[in-house]
């Protein structure tokens, strides 16, 4: 949850862990203020790093891109 009042973390741990799992994705969802869920999202997507305002749209990210590699390893 990012609110001011509660605190801000630093964004930067979840760029480690994109550069420790380069082959894992990484898909990141907040609640909270939404100033601050804006200021995420503006610091992580140059990066790299897709951000969700809703709890369930990364599932669904995450479900296309395991359809993806399903479709892209069949025989052809």
């Amino acid at each position: 949850m990012l609110t001011k009042e509660v605190g801000v973390p630093s964004f930067d741990f979840l760029l480690n862990l994109r550069a420790t799992y380069p082959r894992k994705p990484i898909l990141v969802s907040f609640s909270g203020d939404k100033d601050c869920m804006e200021e995420c999202k503006a610091y992580l997507e140059p990066r790299g790093i897709p951000t969700f305002f809703e709890l369930e749209a990364p599932f669904v990210a995450l479900s296309i891109l395991v359809r993806c590699a399903q479709a892209m390893a069949r025989p052809r």
